[in-house]
C-alpha cells in the first residue's frame, strides 16, 4: 500500500509536469496564432502599397514618355512645315515682319463696335 502511495504520488507529480508542459504549447500557439495574423494584415498592406507604386510607376512612365512623344513630334512638324515652306520659297520670318499687326487688329475691333453700336441704336428706336 505504501508503494501505491510513492507511485500514485509520482504519477501526480508527472502530471502536473504534463499540464504544465501543455499549458506552455497552448501559449505559444496562441501567440503564433495572433503572430500569424498579424504577419497576414502585413502582407495585405504590403501589397496593396505594391500595388499603389505599380500604378504610380505605370504613370509617371506614361507621363513621361507622352511628354517626350510631344516633344519629339513637335519638332518633327516644323522640320516639315520649314522644309514645305522652304521647297515653295516662303521665307516665313520675312512675311511675318511685313504683315500688319497692331493696325488690322485695331480696325476690326473699331468696325465690330461701330456695327454693334448701330445696332443698338436700331434696336432703341423699335422698341
Amino acid at each position: 500500500m505504501a508503494k501505491d502511495l510513492v507511485r500514485t504520488r509520482h504519477q501526480i507529480e508527472k502530471f502536473y509536469k504534463l499540464k504544465s508542459q501543455l499549458q506552455g504549447v497552448s501559449l505559444r500557439i496562441q501567440a503564433m496564432k495572433g503572430v500569424t495574423k498579424a504577419m497576414g494584415q502585413m502582407n495585405r498592406q504590403m501589397n496593396l502599397q505594391n500595388e499603389k507604386m505599380e500604378l504610380t510607376t505605370e504613370v509617371m512612365g506614361d507621363a513621361i514618355d507622352d511628354a517626350l512623344e510631344g516633344d519629339e513630334e513637335e519638332e518633327e512638324t516644323d522640320e516639315l512645315v520649314s522644309q514645305v515652306l522652304d521647297e515653295i520659297g516662303i521665307d516665313v520670318n520675312q512675311e511675318l515682319v511685313n504683315a500688319p499687326s497692331a493696325a488690322v487688329a485695331a480696325r476690326l475691333r473699331r468696325t465690330k463696335f461701330h456695327k454693334l453700336k448701330q445696332r443698338q441704336l436700331e434696336l432703341m428706336t423699335v422698341g
